[in-house]
């Protein structure tokens, strides 16, 4: 099947100076997300007129094992995306939000993960984590995100998304986050 296949290429994503792969296959069903060098990566693919087998041979440096962090945590996530931190101050790409799902549900959980330390900012030391819901999350910059989620009653559209989005700040709690957007009920989702 396609996770066995030898002639994917990889999707990259430059982050900072460095390139961001999600990778699955037959050892990593539920994939890594890892990175290299831009140098490194460029080289490798200019270097072989192999390009899939040049992109295999790259020293990837493991970032998240969805597989070791599912088993770490009893879930089955599945990855769903990073949001990067990137709003020009020194050292903002640093930081994601990354949203995992169980099973591969609609619904996410949203973490704060520190690309430098290769782990998630623990919500006791002031990491944003946002419970299961279908989310949608942005930075507005390194101590406030623009937050989509389940508030309780009247708070999603009839399509169970999103209706409104929060200013949420970091420290507070996001209940008391102002509301700064809000849809209709008939709207599919806002963002």
């Amino acid at each position: 099947g396609i996770l066995e296949s030898r002639e994917k290429i990889p999707h990259v994503r430059l982050i900072g100076d460095l390139v961001y792969n999600f990778w699955q296959d037959a050892a990593n069903p539920r994939g890594l997300w890892r990175r290299c060098t831009y140098e490194s990566y460029t080289q490798a693919s200019s270097s072989s007129s192999d390009e899939a087998g040049a992109r295999q041979k790259l020293e990837w440096e493991t970032v998240l094992d969805l597989d070791a962090l599912g088993r770490a945590e009893g879930e089955s996530w599945v990855y769903k995306g990073a949001d990067v931190l990137d709003d020009g101050s020194p050292g903002c790409a640093d930081r994601v939000l990354l949203s995992l799902s169980r099973g591969g549900a609609d619904a996410v959980v949203v973490r704060e993960f520190d690309l430098g330390l290769k782990a998630f900012v623990p919500e006791a030391s002031g990491g944003f984590v946002l419970p299961e819901a279908k989310t949608r999350a942005s930075w507005k910059n390194k101590d406030t995100l623009l937050v989509g989620t389940d508030m309780g009653p009247g708070s999603q559209t009839d399509s169970g998304y999103p209706r409104a989005v929060y200013e949420w700040r970091r420290g507070a709690k996001l209940s008391a986050a102002p509301k700064v957007f809000e849809g209709e009920a008939g709207d599919v989702s806002v963002s």
